[in-house]
C-alpha cells in the first residue's frame, strides 16, 4: 500500500540470490588473493588467461578509478557481483564500453578498436578456436568501431553485432566464477584464408552476429537436436574459377541451402546473405531472413526481408544479371551480365571479385555434389546418338536409291 514505509519494501541486502552469487565467486576470490599479494595491474591480469588480459587491464583501471574503499579484494568482489547480476543487453553493452570510455564518457578511436578486438578474441576463446588476427580481420573490425564511434547511441551494437557484448560477458561471467575453466563448445575445422579472399575469420565472426543461426550454425551428425556453429564453405571464387555467368551459375546452382555471397569494387566490400538457394528466375528470390551487408567503412545492414535477390540470364524484360536490394527499380548492387561492372549508389565501378559461400553445411555441399553428378550424367546420356542396323536395312539407303542415287559405289570396281 501506498502507506507503507520505504525500510518495508526494500530489499534485503543478503536476498538467497546474492548470497548464491558471493557464494559462486568465492574460488575465484580466493585465487586472486593467493595471487595478487602485491596488488598490481599485472598481477590482477595474470589471474586470468591471457585472452583476458587486455579485458582485465581495462577492469582493474576502473577499480582504481571509481574505488571508494581501502579493500581493494573487498571493491574487486562488489563489481562482480553487479556483473553477474546484468541480464539486458542493453545495460551489458553499457557496462562494457564504460569500460574504454574516459572517466567524462568520451570515446577514443583507438580504445573503441580495442574493445571490438578484445570481443573478437573471447569469442573465438569461447569456441575453441586459435587465430592469428591478419590484416584483414583489422580492416574488418576498423568498420565496427567506425559504427560504434559515429552512431549517437548502444543501439548500433544491439542492432548490427550484439554477441561481441555477450560473449565478452558470457567469457567474464565463466572465469570469475569457474576459474581455470573455459565455456567452449564443439567446432567444425576453422576457416582456410586464402591471399585477397574477401572473407576473414572477423567477417565470419560478425556474421554470425549479424544474422539469423540458419547462416551459421548446423544440425549435428550425431544428434538431432544439437546445433553446433559452422564455417562457410567455398562454392564460387571469381578469382580462381573465372568471372563470368556461366562460371557462377555452374559452382552456385543445386546448392540446396543459404549463402552469403562477397561482392568487391572500387574500395568497397558488400555482402548478400539469401536464405534460400539460388535459381534463375524473372521473379525475385529470398525469404525473410534475407540481409545486405556492407562490410567496408561502416559494418552496417543496410536492408533486410523478403526478395533480396533477382538473377535473370535469359528474359530481355529485365535487366540480365544480378539484382541484389528489395527495391527491383532501384536496387543496391546490381551486376551486369558481363560480369564486369557493378552499380553502386547509383554509380558504375568495375568488379574486382566476387565469392559465393555455402552456409548449408557439409551436407548440403555433399547433395550439390551428387546432383552436378547426376546432370553430367544425363548430359552424357542426351549427347550419345543412337546407331542405325545393317546399312543395307536401313530406310535412308532406299529414299537414297530412289532419288537416283548411287549408292554402292564398291560394287563398281568388282
Amino acid at each position: 500500500m501506498g502507506g507503507q514505509s520505504s525500510k518495508e519494501t526494500e530489499t534485503p541486502k543478503n536476498t538467497p540470490e546474492k548470497v548464491t552469487a558471493s557464494s559462486r565467486l568465492e574460488p575465484f576470490m580466493n585465487k586472486l588473493k593467493d595471487d595478487c599479494q602485491s596488488v598490481t595491474e599485472e598481477n590482477f591480469k595474470n589471474t586470468f588467461p591471457s585472452d583476458g588480459h587486455p579485458l582485465a587491464g581495462r577492469i582493474y583501471r576502473k577499480l582504481v578509478q571509481s574505488s571508494n574503499h581501502n579493500d581493494f579484494f573487498e571493491n574487486v568482489k562488489n563489481l562482480f557481483l553487479e556483473i553477474l547480476h546484468i541480464e539486458s543487453l542493453a545495460d551489458k553493452i553499457k557496462f562494457y564500453l564504460s569500460l574504454y570510455e574516459s572517466q567524462d564518457g568520451k570515446r577514443e578511436e583507438k580504445d573503441i578498436k580495442e574493445f571490438v578486438e578484445t570481443g573478437f578474441i573471447l569469442s573465438l576463446s569461447i569456441l575453441n578456436i586459435n587465430h592469428n588476427i591478419s590484416e584483414a580481420d583489422r580492416n574488418t573490425m576498423k568498420s565496427v568501431a567506425a559504427g560504434i564511434m559515429t552512431s549517437n547511441d548502444d543501439n548500433y551494437l544491439q542492432t548490427t553485432c550484439p554477441r561481441l557484448v555477450t560473449d565478452m560477458h558470457r567469457w567474464l561471467a565463466t572465469q570469475i566464477t569457474r576459474p581455470g575453466m573455459s565455456e567452449s563448445v564443439d567446432c567444425v575445422d576453422g576457416l582456410s584464408e586464402t591471399a585477397g579472399q574477401l572473407l576473414n575469420m572477423a567477417s565470419w565472426w560478425l556474421f554470425t552476429s549479424s544474422l539469423p543461426p540458419l547462416y551459421t550454425s548446423v544440425q549435428s551428425a550425431s544428434n538431432s537436436l544439437e546445433t553446433r556453429h559452422s564455417f562457410f564453405t567455398t562454392l564460387y571464387n571469381s578469382s580462381e574459377h573465372g568471372q563470368s555467368i556461366n562460371r557462377f551459375q555452374h559452382h552456385v546452382l543445386a546448392y540446396r541451402g543459404p549463402t552469403v555471397t562477397l561482392i568487391a569494387f572500387n574500395d568497397h566490400v558488400v555482402a548478400v546473405a539469401l536464405d534460400t538457394e539460388w535459381r534463375e528466375s524473372t521473379d525475385r528470390i529470398g525469404g525473410v531472413n534475407c540481409a545486405c551487408i556492407v562490410l567496408t567503412s561502416k559494418y552496417e545492414i543496410i536492408e533486410e526481408g523478403s526478395g533480396m535477390v533477382n538473377f535473370n540470364i535469359r528474359s530481355r524484360n529485365i535487366p540480365k544479371g544480378i539484382s541484389i536490394g528489395r527495391n527491383s527499380r532501384n536496387p543496391v548492387v546490381s551486376i551486369e551480365h558481363g560480369m564486369e561492372e557493378v552499380t553502386y549508389k547509383m554509380e558504375k565501378f568495375t568488379l574486382k571479385r566476387i565469392e559465393v559461400w555455402g552456409c548449408g553445411g557439409e551436407a548440403a555441399k555433399t547433395d550439390q555434389m551428387k546432383q552436378k553428378e547426376r546432370e553430367l550424367k544425363d548430359s552424357e546420356r542426351n549427347l550419345k546418338v543412337k546407331r542405325p542396323g545393317r546399312w543395307d536395312d536401313n530406310p535412308d539407303r532406299y529414299i537414297l536409291q530412289m532419288g537416283g542415287v548411287k549408292i554402292n559405289h564398291a560394287e563398281s570396281y568388282k
